[in-house]
């Protein structure tokens, strides 16, 4: 037997019952003008147009772009204030890990992904935890629950699969030493193997709760 209220009674809902999906929706339309169109080709439905893996550390992010199974492209990051301002994670913290790692994954795709290119998005990383959290586009920290929800509504206006692999950290090399070029401890270098590809050291930035009132888009620069 369902109970009665005297909102149900009127043919409505409780606004708590729906303000969770009423602020994605908002969200997902913040910037958005003009009509939303979703073409589907069949022949490229399996394919991945976009091929990343992430590493982050407590001082920054590393990423590796690949084409056809083949690095190409690599990009680090170094936190700053306006990083924690943004996220709540702390620049040095052990215990932001998972933010970080996040932020780094979320930037990546800023950065390589292309509007209305066909395919499915695979991010490959040994952060496990945030990689589950983004197949369930949910995480149990709202910390990084707000980073979660900025990866599955950028991946959304462009209708993007996701597909995520976990690799173990000691197969995560080259990510790893692109985080840590400045780890004030054990500062890494860019590994030999890489250093011949265009290092982008910043990326375009879309927050839908933007710092200061404006959506920071900075263009994704070269070294």
């Amino acid at each position: 037997m369902i109970a009665k209220t005297k909102v149900s009674e009127q043919g409505a809902i409780y606004f708590k019952q729906v303000e969770p999906a009423l602020q994605w929706f908002r969200h997902f339309f913040e910037g958005i003008s003009g009509s939303l169109r979703w073409e589907v080709r069949a022949h490229v439905r399996h394919h991945c147009c976009l091929h990343i893996v992430v590493d982050a550390s407590p001082w920054g992010g590393g990423a590796i772009l690949y084409r056809n199974g083949q690095p190409c492209e690599i990009f680090s990051l170094v936190w700053t204030m306006q990083d924690e301002q943004r996220t709540g994670a702390k620049i040095g913290d052990a215990g932001s890990q998972a933010i970080w790692e996040g932020l780094m994954m979320l930037r990546s795709l800023w950065c390589w992904m292309i509007p209305g290119s066909q395919g499915f998005v695979r991010i490959v990383g040994d952060a496990e935890g945030v990689l589950l959290a983004l197949m369930k586009r949910s995480a149990r920290s709202p910390l990084l629950n707000t980073v979660v929800r900025e990866i599955t509504l950028w991946l959304a206006k462009d209708f993007k699969s996701l597909e995520t692999i976990h690799v173990w950290s000691e197969y995560n090399e080259w990510a790893d030493a692109l985080s840590r070029l400045r780890d004030p401890h054990k500062p890494a270098v860019i590994p030999e193997e890489l250093r011949q590809f265009p290092h982008h050291v910043d990326a375009p930035q879309h927050w839908h709760k933007p710092l200061g009132g404006e959506t920071a888009r900075v263009a994704c620069t070269g070294s």
